[in-house]
């Protein structure tokens, strides 16, 4: 599953937009380029499409970048 970073709260978490409309565990990991960049903990709204809170894990923006469930290979 992807998920593409939407804005960067104040506090540094990320709010991010699923490609699917499926329900996602608290602590998937994302992973951008091969590493991890975020973690979600929460699920914050779902009317269209679920929108979720993940704990950002690398350095650099990710501000309009996609992330996904699956580590590079």
């Amino acid at each position: 599953m992807r998920f593409r970073v939407l804005k960067q709260t104040a506090k540094g978490n990320l709010v991010l937009e699923a490609d699917g409309k499926e329900p996602v565990e608290r602590r998937t990991k994302l992973y951008s380029g091969g590493k991890e960049a975020a973690v979600i903990f929460d699920t914050i709204a779902s009317v269209d499409k679920p929108l979720y809170l993940a704990q950002k894990k690398s350095e650099g923006d990710l501000i309009g970048k996609t992330l996904s469930t699956r580590e590079a290979r």
